[in-house]
């Protein structure tokens, strides 16, 4: 799957989510965008651990938190690297399994670099 197609963020969104708050309040977003960070970052770590454990079902558990924080925030391709590396993940295809978690990684911190712009 070619995840670079996908956009990285989707801007309307982040654009909503950002009505809800409020549009003077870009504290509370910046808070947003460090709870996100603070809440995957360690499911990321986790992953990467679980792979190497060959631990499916914890695989299963981080790629579905990831995937949840990421499109709650609007970071798309996240989210859609996430949910691919839960069904990577239950079909065995252990192979692809580590290059999909790597660009999730990647990713991820791209994600987050566009959303302290915003």
């Amino acid at each position: 799957m070619d995840f670079e197609k996908e956009k990285l963020l989707d801007i309307n969104a982040v654009k909503y989510l950002k009505s809800l708050i409020g549009k003077d309040d870009k504290r509370f977003f910046s808070e947003l965008i460090e709870l996100y960070k603070d809440e995957s970052k360690p499911a990321l770590m986790k992953l990467k651990e679980a792979y190497k454990k060959n631990d499916v079902n914890l695989i299963t558990d981080c790629a579905g938190s990831i995937k949840n924080s990421a499109l709650n925030i609007g970071a798309n391709r996240v989210g859609k690297i996430a949910s691919y590396i839960e069904n990577a993940q239950i079909k065995n295809n252990y192979k692809e399994l580590g290059k999909l978690i790597k660009l999730l990684e990647d990713t991820f911190y791209k994600s987050l670099e566009e959303l302290a712009e915003l």
